[in-house]
């Protein structure tokens, strides 16, 4: 089973999709090694299932980790690095969560091509027990993950500090003043949020 990758036009980058199939067959997996376990020949097999249930668990979490990590890096990513004035803003306003950021993005978008390279699920998956201590896919994500988290927090403070410079900006959804943010010099993108101002 390989991971299934598609491409995002607004980013222009292809991004994991997780499909139905894959989970199909995590979950059948997951279903015969319990059947397994319940059998009356379970003890001969015990090690090699307890180390299975371990692998799948990895998968699924990873899985897990991967989607969300991805969410948090795609929503912030049109704000940290875009062309708008914003993000010059942002970089000025919050510096070192900026970097951390730019640090994390690039540290995303490797791990993606490598795992594009080789989208083989078990193979990157059992990285997670190859790999030196705290350099698997599963910590490399929750480490990402942690950054992105961190900038996020970052950038509710540069939003409130939007607001109150100017506050019609206070009516409308942080995404909605995000998307306002990001797109700023392009009047034709901003033109739909305007309404919302006034």
């Amino acid at each position: 089973q390989e991971f299934k990758f598609e491409l995002d036009h607004s980013i222009g980058f292809n991004l994991l999709v997780v499909d139905e199939e894959l989970l199909q067959t995590l979950e059948d997996k997951q279903i015969t090694l319990q059947n397994i376990m319940a059998g009356a020949h379970f003890d001969h097999f015990s090690k090699e299932v307890e180390q299975w249930q371990a692998i799948l668990h990895t998968v699924e979490t990873v899985v897990v980790e991967w989607l969300a990590t991805q969410k948090s890096w795609r929503s912030l990513r049109a704000i940290f690095l875009g062309s708008s004035s914003s993000s010059e803003d942002l970089q000025n306003r919050i510096p070192k969560q900026y970097e951390r950021y730019r640090t994390a993005d690039q540290a995303f978008r490797d791990l993606l091509q490598d795992v594009q390279a080789a989208p083989n699920v078990m193979a990157t998956c059992k990285l997670e027990f190859t790999s030196a201590k705290g350099e698997g896919p599963l910590a490399q994500l929750s480490r990402m993950h942690s950054v992105f988290a961190m900038c996020q927090q970052a950038l509710l403070s540069f939003l409130a500090a939007k607001q109150a410079d100017f506050p019609r900006f206070c009516f409308i959804s942080n995404d909605t003043l995000l998307t306002i943010l990001s797109m700023g010099d392009d009047a034709a993108q901003v033109q739909p949020h305007i309404s919302k101002l006034l």
